[in-house]
């Protein structure tokens, strides 16, 4: 008989609803992940449910096991994820290294996911629990598609909560943002922090990446911008304009074209 297998990353034990076996894990690395569960799957159910960091884990190992990724290796198990539960999961990053709030990683990790449910109809169901306290922006690339719920509770380990949402017992607490997408500009001047800019392009691609996105580069803040590129490959814009840029003329900016990260560049 196929088990529903719910997986759980966080303190203390998991919750097990009926019908379902729980297993604990401690993935920091998403090909892990989805190697356990490549070893472990029989072909029910699965249930996502990771606390903190491990909700982003989580999020980059569904998206490798549909493809979404370098490796574009499909897991037979993906179609079977019917609930991704995030616990307090700071989905635009926290802390430093890896998971830092306008990180590569994280940026990348949050592009690739709007990215991947704007082309897909997937059964996956997400569900952000987090406590009153937390801000609902961190969470807009998470919330921005029909299957999305964001649930508010005092206690995020309350087993009750984290059932209800395994098992699609809840209602979300109030309405996801999803405003009308407008055409943005970013611009970059030789001030411009790397970390800043990656956060505010991450934001803003989750709410309005269809009405098309600019950026103008003034002299050095062509160089934050050729590393941003170079360090979050699904990072893209309609156009790229260069005002003065403090890089090399023969810097290889129709490579950037070729990667489809710009529409067209404009030189001043």
């Amino acid at each position: 008989m196929r088990r529903n297998l719910l997986i759980y990353q966080g303190p203390g034990a998991p919750p097990t609803p009926e019908g379902w076996h729980a297993a604990r894990v401690t993935h920091h690395d998403p090909r892990s992940l989805c190697r356990w569960i490549d070893a472990n799957w029989d072909g029910g159910r699965i249930a996502l449910v990771g606390h903190g960091m491990a909700g982003l884990v989580f999020r980059h190992a569904y998206l490798i096991a549909n493809g979404d990724d370098d490796s574009r290796e499909h897991r037979p198990w993906a179609g079977h994820v019917s609930r991704m539960v995030l616990l307090a999961t700071p989905s635009r990053g926290a802390g430093l290294g890896r998971f830092r709030r306008g990180g590569p990683y994280v940026t990348d990790l949050r592009i690739r996911w709007v990215d991947h449910f704007d082309r897909t109809t997937d059964p996956v169901k997400v569900v952000q629990i987090n406590d009153p306290s937390a801000s609902r922006d961190d969470c807009v690339d998470v919330e921005q598609f029909p299957n999305a719920r964001h649930v508010t509770t005092p206690d995020v380990f309350d087993n009750r909560a984290i059932l209800d949402a395994v098992l699609g017992r809840f209602q979300p607490t109030t309405p996801p943002s999803r405003p009308t997408p407008q055409p943005t500009e970013f611009l970059l001047t030789p001030y411009t922090r790397l970390g800043t800019f990656l956060d505010l392009y991450a934001q803003t691609y989750a709410l309005h990446r269809h009405a098309g996105l600019t950026v103008t580069a003034v002299e050095g803040g062509a160089r934050t911008l050729a590393r941003a590129l170079s360090r979050v490959p699904s990072l893209r814009f309609d156009t790229v304009r260069l005002d003065r840029p403090a890089l090399p003329p023969d810097f290889p900016w129709h490579r950037v074209v070729e990667r489809e990260q710009a529409g067209h560049i404009t030189y001043r």
